[in-house]
């Protein structure tokens, strides 16, 4: 079964010209836009900054929040789904 992702990625600047967090949330939902409940969700640091884990709520919200800023590939993988990846946030 295929699972799509509603995502958002917003910025925190505590200066007027330097990113010092970003924020990542997104919402996944299966067949029938059901929620899928204890996803896993990934992001990977391509540059090297770090990795962040954390399933989903039952209505199938994540939220990473102070994510250093960088690009990161997402990866959400639940029983009963194929893995979804999106590269380079």
């Amino acid at each position: 079964m295929a699972m799509f992702c509603a995502l958002s990625v917003t910025a925190d600047p505590t200066h007027a010209q330097s990113i010092t967090s970003a924020t990542i949330s997104g919402s996944v939902r299966g067949s029938g836009e059901l929620p899928v409940a204890q996803a896993l969700v990934t992001i990977t640091a391509t540059t090297g900054v770090g990795d962040y884990q954390m399933t989903t709520s039952s209505a199938g919200a994540f939220l990473f929040g102070l994510v250093q800023p960088g690009s990161y590939e997402l990866r959400i993988e639940a029983l009963g789904y194929r893995p979804l990846v999106a590269r380079t946030l």
